[in-house]
This record gives C-alpha cells, structure tokens and sequence, in this order.
C-alpha cells in the first residue's frame, strides 16, 4: 500500500515466508498442548520511501 502514496512511505520489510511458518509452528503446539502463546522476533529491513529524509546536523 505504501507505494501508493505520495511521497512513498517508509516501511519495514518483513519475511512474510518466516512469518507463516513461525505463525503455524505456534498454532499446532497450542492445538497439540505442546505449548502456548509466545512472542517471535524476526528480522526485518527497512524499505526507504519518500517519506523521510536525511537531516544534516
């Protein structure tokens, strides 16, 4: 959606791939008992926009 914007927005880039899996992996240890609801970090990289810009000091 970002890129429909003017400026372009900046946003961060996720693995969307990594996001599903670790998503799954979650749900079937929760449906199984194995284990509950927890918090996953993932990597992410920031996708530059119009939006910001660098400020000289």
């Amino acid at each position: 959606m970002s890129a429909y914007t003017v400026p372009t927005l900046t946003t961060l880039a996720q693995p969307q791939a990594e996001l599903g899996e670790q998503s799954v992996r979650i749900l079937v240890d929760m449906i199984e008992g194995r284990g509950g609801n927890r918090h996953v970090q993932v990597d992410t990289a920031p996708r530059s926009g119009g939006s910001v810009r660098r400020l000289d000091a």
